[in-house]
């Protein structure tokens, strides 16, 4: 007997959150594909607006929604340094197709005196 398996497919959840009135802000997502019963997690991707400089933050996670709450699945490195415009970062990484999952993402802007921050999370996958 031979068996078969689906044909993977990619994804793609979005969000953005603003800083500092709106003077600040980040578009991001999550990208994915899956693979039978798993999404398999491709990258985190931002992109940083309302500042020229070249010393934002940028936190990632990967959380699932749970009946009691939610919890973090997968926590990336802290990215510093992070300039104005895109950047992506990879995450390898395995999750069951039977849970709901988001990413979080939190941006610290660097500015003169003190950093605005934001944050916010994609839809649901």
């Amino acid at each position: 007997m031979v068996l078969i398996a689906p044909p993977a497919s990619a994804g793609e959840v979005k969000g953005r959150c603003d800083a500092n009135h709106g003077a600040q802000w980040a578009d991001f997502s999550v990208t994915y594909r899956t693979e039978g019963s798993y999404d398999r997690l491709n990258n985190y991707w931002w992109d940083i607006h309302g500042t020229d400089r070249h010393e934002n933050n940028v936190d990632m996670q990967v959380k699932q929604l749970l009946t009691t709450g939610e919890t973090v699945i997968k926590d990336s490195a802290s990215v510093d340094d992070a300039g104005p415009g895109s950047g992506h970062q990879i995450a390898v990484g395995a999750l069951p197709r039977s849970g709901t999952f988001y990413g979080a993402f939190q941006f610290a802007f660097d500015l003169e005196g003190a950093d605005p921050k934001c944050k916010g999370k994609t839809h649901t996958f």
